[in-house]
């Protein structure tokens, strides 16, 4: 990994959430050559959100998007890899069918198929509208990190 920054960080933030969630140490080798040179944005997203978000497998809510972002430079590229996460237009997964070939079955079938649907529809509406939120509060929270960063690096030695 020491060839690939990105992959050097994603390493760092599986390692930095294995270690906050099962209440242990990362090896002194990995963290000088990981969790020692993550940039600040990744650590802030470590700090305010990992931890909750790996605690929830990372459902309910859209927020590992945050990160994802620091690892797409490409602002085209980026605005598709969102998109897909926040609006994905594809075709549902088949929660519900039946080989029975009579109708009450099939309508049944067809009836938890709509409903799981509708689920989904509902949990990315609201991810998407709490994203939206949380979007503005992250922008602030990194902007106050970076001003502090800024701020302590003119001070004089």
């Amino acid at each position: 990994i020491q060839g690939s920054e990105p992959l050097n960080e994603i390493v760092a933030v599986v390692f930095s959430l294995a270690a906050a969630l099962f209440c242990t140490s990362i090896p002194a080798a990995i963290t000088a050559e990981t969790t020692a040179t993550l940039r600040g944005p990744v650590a802030l997203w470590l700090s305010v959100y990992g931890q909750d978000l790996a605690l929830s497998n990372f459902s309910g809510n859209k927020f590992s998007l945050f990160l994802h972002r620091e690892f797409v430079p490409n602002e085209a590229i980026w605005r598709e890899v969102k998109q897909g996460h926040l609006f994905p237009l594809h075709r549902p997964n088949q929660s519900a069918e039946t080989a029975n070939p009579r109708l009450v079955p099939r309508l049944a079938a067809a009836w938890k198929q709509v409903g799981y649907v509708a689920k989904r529809v509902n949990h990315h509406l609201l991810g998407t509208v709490r994203y939206g939120f949380e979007l503005r509060r992250w922008e602030r929270t990194r902007a106050g990190a970076a001003r502090q960063v800024n701020s302590n690096s003119r001070m004089p030695a």
